[in-house]
């Protein structure tokens, strides 16, 4: 492989849609306590950056440090610098992502379209602050209250403040 098109296989690898991607699968690996294929896409990168921690939840620690999105940044500015000098060995050494890209999916994201995921109160802080004067003067003689979090649910709850 040429320094450029590893250079482009690896900005594109390197991206934070990608690192989410990776990050995520990751973290529902190790929340499943699949340690097994946590420890098989570590012995995948084995040849570029040795992993041989005992403990699973180091080894999981170093593979999240490698390719948290927060370093995305970092190391793309580093696979500029070494395309620029032109440097494929240093270059070869960020590779190990590369081995992922076929790294499935541990579980299968679906979206219930039957649940109403729309809250059943929300804030409405155009009209009237959240409160519902409207419906609150006939019980409520007064409409001079605090208005707080606490007395909304007092509203929403028994219909009045003063209880």
């Amino acid at each position: 492989m040429k320094t450029k098109e590893l250079y482009d296989d690896l900005v594109a690898a390197y991206s934070d849609e990608n690192l989410n991607q990776i990050t995520a699968k990751l973290i529902l690996l190790y929340k499943q306590k699949n340690y097994a294929k946590i420890r098989e896409i570590a012995n995948k990168i084995s040849s570029y950056i040795p992993i041989d921690e005992e403990k699973d939840a180091k080894c999981f620690s170093k593979l999240i440090m490698l390719y948290h999105p927060d370093k995305g940044e970092q190391t793309r500015k580093m696979i500029n610098e070494l395309h620029n000098q032109n440097n494929y060995e240093s270059l070869n050494k960020y590779a190990h992502i590369l081995v992922l890209d076929n790294l499935e999916s541990p579980v299968e994201f679906t979206v219930d379209e039957n649940v109403d995921y729309n809250p059943e109160y929300a804030w409405d802080v155009d009209k009237y602050d959240g409160f519902d004067y409207d419906n609150d003067e006939e019980e409520n003689d007064e409409t001079d209250f605090e208005k707080s979090f606490y007395n909304l649910i007092k509203i929403i709850e028994y219909g009045k403040v003063d209880i």
